[in-house]
């Protein structure tokens, strides 16, 4: 291996040479800059060292006033500290890291869950609120009122025998309603109210005589009338019939 001894005495010796060759006062003056600094990091260093002293007595100082209040309550509430039973409780602590370790965990999945449907449920409050405004608009909540109203109107004016004879009679009735829809039956049945609405509604009933009435028979509208009415009366007869059998 080639030593290089020689090279490193040559770069020295003629730094040397250079700094023989400047003047003393330049000398001394780079001399007190390099004092200067090595006592400012000195007077630095000093400071941080007492202020991390003062920092430390604060501390203790805190530390202490803290212990000594923490004691002063719980002899004032009556609490007795038993060293054994903190120290077991310190042990569980520690043996139970994992299992609280789980525990945070199910917490941030509980926190995601939220922050994922925290949007979802709040678009669905938003529909919820909107299809509530359109019923509102559409009338069914007044509709609602209204039957409300109408159901307490019938609990108010029928009793519970009343309840009682008419599921007693209910099926007669949804056969009665059943048949409705059969072809004729509803026009018939609108035709005969009209029909009584305009009778009430005259002003005045004319009168008939004996022989108006025997006149009025042989008009086309009697004749159909009354073979309506024998056929009708036949087709009740025939259904009596029927029942009774």
């Amino acid at each position: 291996m080639r030593c290089r001894w020689p090279e490193k005495l040559s770069d020295n010796t003629m730094k040397m040479e250079t700094m023989n060759t400047l003047p003393v006062e330049q000398q001394l003056a780079e001399m007190n800059s390099k004092l200067d600094f090595l006592m400012e990091e000195m007077l630095h260093q000093r400071r941080r060292r007492q202020e991390t002293e003062d920092l430390m007595q604060d501390i203790s100082l805190i530390g202490k006033d803290l212990s000594a209040t923490a004691v002063e309550k719980l002899d004032k509430a009556g609490i007795a500290i038993d060293y054994d039973q903190l120290t077991g409780f310190g042990i569980r602590l520690l043996r139970n890291i994992e299992t609280f370790s789980r525990l945070l965990d199910l917490v941030e999945s509980a926190d995601d869950l939220l922050r994922d449907v925290g949007p979802i449920l709040h678009q669905a409050g938003l529909d919820a609120i909107n299809k509530l405004h359109e019923l509102e608009a559409k009338g069914y909540f007044e509709f609602m009122r209204e039957l409300m109203a109408l159901i307490d109107k019938i609990v108010t004016n029928f009793s519970a025998k009343d309840l009682h004879d008419l599921s007693e009679n209910i099926l007669p009735l949804l056969e009665t309603m059943k048949n409705l829809p059969q072809p004729g039956v509803t026009g018939a049945l609108n035709q005969a109210l009209k029909a009584y609405g305009n009778t009430l509604g005259q002003k005045e009933i004319p009168r008939y005589s004996l022989w108006k009435i025997i006149k009025e028979l042989n008009s086309p509208e009697m004749k159909k009338a009354i073979g309506f009415t024998i056929t009708f009366m036949k087709q009740m007869a025939a259904e009596t019939d029927k029942k009774s059998m």
